[in-house]
């Protein structure tokens, strides 16, 4: 029951994590939440006892890909420019077509799967 209870606090840390990543503007804040974010699903990958897969999430998620993002931020300028006012549907189509296409191929795929413990 406590690792029950644990994995639903985390989980609803991550969300709340993820909510804040979605709300945030500015680009330093974004970075640190999603290493906020990373540490938490480590966290949750212990507590389920994937301690192998929780060592990567941390090492790789949190560590390397957070230090990656803050060195190519030094690269960006120090003023944010503002977004350009949407253009309508026009601009995102061909975007949204090859995604529902790769989602629709995703779902063929996984209906075709074996049932788990089949040979």
């Amino acid at each position: 029951m406590a690792g029950y209870l644990t994995n639903l606090l985390l989980l609803a840390l991550l969300v709340f994590i993820l909510v804040l990543v979605i709300r945030t503007r500015r680009l330093f804040p974004v970075v640190v939440l999603a290493g906020a974010y990373s540490l938490v699903s480590a966290a949750m990958f212990v507590n389920l006892d994937a301690v192998d897969v929780a060592f990567t999430e941390a090492a790789v998620g949190a560590g390397i890909s957070t230090v990656l993002f803050l060195a190519a931020m030094a690269y960006l300028p120090a003023v944010e420019k503002t977004p350009p006012e949407a253009k309508g549907i026009s601009h995102i189509l061909p975007a949204l077509i090859i995604c529902i296409i790769a989602g629709v191929l995703l779902v063929a795929a996984a209906v075709e799967l074996p049932p788990v413990g089949d040979p």
